[in-house]
């Protein structure tokens, strides 16, 4: 019924993997720049593979929208409405599952339970990276201080495209008073 459609959307992923590849050997051939103009070459490479990663960010969470509405509300519902746990298609059998998660509304008496229970190995402590790096880079800057042994900084040199200037199409004050 959509082999059309298929077709053509595995075209332009194929031409998608293409442009990966044109870029990845791009990539690989390059070296540190050694002047300028290399410099701005891959910086603008770099704005290139900035915006088609965005676009392609953009492209696969839409499809992800899609994915989950047919697969966890649509398709769910068709199932029970028409009585089945499963439907092949060719050769592929979809199947209706369920997906269990949990949390506690109140931790501390969570935890009492999963221990009075027999189940308290499943309490972990845990510090989310991203925030505890964002400490650490915070603390060690205003501290000046260096991080104890048992700390481990990793410093990761990068390059941040910025959001282009616009060019400011009104003199500025000391351009008004040379004139």
């Amino acid at each position: 019924m959509y082999e059309q459609q298929r077709e053509e959307s595995l075209a332009v992923l194929l031409q998608a993997a293409k442009n990966y590849n044109y870029w990845s050997n791009r990539v690989e051939e390059l070296t540190v720049a050694s002047n300028n103009n290399e410099l701005a070459q891959q910086c603008e490479m770099l704005e290139v593979l900035d915006q088609m990663t965005d676009k392609l960010d953009t492209i696969l969470k839409s499809f992800n929208k899609l994915k989950a509405f047919l697969g966890q509300s649509l398709l769910p519902q068709g199932f029970e409405t028409v009585g089945v746990p499963s439907q092949f298609v060719g050769d592929q059998e979809f199947k209706l599952a369920e997906r269990i998660t949990g949390s506690f509304k109140d931790k501390e008496l969570g935890y009492k339970w999963l221990r009075d229970i027999g189940e308290g190995s499943l309490i972990t402590e845990t510090v989310n990276a991203n925030t505890l790096s964002a400490f650490l880079k915070r603390h060690f800057e205003e501290e000046a201080t260096t991080p104890p042994e048992f700390v481990k900084i990793n410093i990761l040199p990068y390059v941040k495209l910025l959001p282009i200037r616009k060019k400011n199409t009104r003199p500025s004050s000391r351009a008004k008073k040379a004139a």
